[in-house]
């Protein structure tokens, strides 16, 4: 699955921690919610970090499937 910001479709996207986890878009500065439901059985998915790579968690169905990875930082 790709992602895109919701204001310009941008792609150049990495994840955040504010009071949640949404993208920040590298092109127009946007946030992006995070929503993401079970394939199985349709609860929300809480989201979890493992340094930066993001994994979508069902707590009814005890799954957990990597999404998204943030990109390196620039040096």
């Amino acid at each position: 699955t790709s992602y895109c910001c919701r204001r310009c479709q941008g792609t150049r996207l990495w994840i955040k921690f504010s009071r949640s986890y949404h993208f920040v878009c590298d092109d127009c500065s946007a946030n992006t919610p995070i929503a993401h439901r079970c394939p199985s059985c349709g609860e929300a998915e809480k989201t979890r970090k493992q340094r930066g790579k993001f994994f979508r968690e069902c707590e009814a169905c005890g799954t957990s499937a990597l999404f998204f990875t943030n990109p390196p930082s620039p040096t």
